[in-house]
């Protein structure tokens, strides 16, 4: 449990935050988030595209990494209706896997004004395992609660 709580605070102090907890206004990336939590230690794994086709080089080396205990980071993007979408995972020092999850303009698309923008939110990512039936995607057997690690200003 105190590993647990050690992670969300490490997760959490990624991002400032404004007097009242909310996360303060920044440049809002998976870069920016994943950085400050990864093991000195991580594989850089790469990128795996939209719907790839056949095996990809960076999903299996986070596959190989996951079975052999490696730190690594690594990124998926997904083709989203009207946004930009990115699922990023990274090892921190303990050993710990963490997920986050990108969303480039949560009002969609070309959406403009106070409130919109991209969005990070991440937890850590339990059990992971690289899904047979989409080989695109690890699944995280459990997650705790998923937290705003940086996000526009509320409208």
């Amino acid at each position: 449990m105190r590993s647990l709580l050690l992670s969300m605070a490490l997760l959490l102090a990624a991002a400032p935050a404004l007097a009242d907890g909310r996360p303060a206004r920044v440049r809002c990336n998976l870069a920016g988030t994943m950085g400050p939590v990864a093991s000195p230690l991580a594989l850089d794994c790469g990128v795996v595209p939209p719907r790839g086709t056949g095996e990809d080089p960076a999903l299996r080396c986070a596959a190989d990494s996951l079975a052999s205990g490696t730190p690594f980071r690594l990124v998926t993007y997904q083709i989203g209706t009207d946004s930009t979408l990115q699922t990023g995972f990274v090892s921190d020092a303990e050993g710990r896997l963490h997920r986050f999850h990108y969303d480039s303009n949560i009002c969609g698309g070309t959406g403009r004004g106070p409130g919109c923008g991209p969005r990070v939110e991440g937890s850590l990512c339990l059990g992971p395992e690289v899904d047979a039936d989409v080989p695109e995607r690890i699944d995280c057997v459990s997650t705790p609660e998923r937290r705003v690690v940086c996000e526009p200003e509320p409208r």
